[in-house]
């Protein structure tokens, strides 16, 4: 929520979004400031490791605005990539176009133990994806 109230603050005037949020109780949604050009979408009692997050299906209900867009997302890392794959998928957006972040892993020890194979090999990948001249970002 710090980071998605400070975006909220810092928009200009005339620039509108939408704020889709998961928070614990409805007291969190206090913390955005209330802007005119601002929509919140808001989720009471999912994510955050009290239950399943539900962010993902909600940006996929929400009709994007007309003209090029922008997002910015963090949550859940599961989350994180299924919206990024709708983005890219659906509406053929570039990576210019979101940062979108993992913050955690649901079942995060299951994760590791995954991760921990490959892990070399997957940073090899990503060092060779800098060499070649690729954003750290698109890396």
């Amino acid at each position: 929520m710090p980071a998605a109230a400070r975006i909220v603050e810092e928009l200009a005037p005339d620039n509108e979004a939408i704020a889709i949020v998961e928070v614990a109780e409805d007291a969190d949604l206090e913390y955005l400031p209330h802007r005119t050009n601002v929509t919140v979408i808001a989720t009471v009692g999912t994510g955050n490791g009290d239950g399943e997050s539900v962010l993902a299906q909600l940006v996929e209900a929400q009709p994007l605005p007309c003209g090029r867009g922008y997002c910015w997302f963090a949550g859940e890392a599961g989350q994180s990539r299924a919206v990024r794959k709708y983005l890219r998928g659906q509406h053929h957006w570039d990576a210019e176009q979101f940062d979108i972040l993992g913050y955690w892993r649901r079942d995060s020890e299951a994760w590791d133990n995954r991760y921990a194979p490959v892990a070399s090999d997957l940073f090899a990948v990503y060092e060779k994806a800098l060499a070649d001249g690729k954003s750290d970002k698109l890396a």
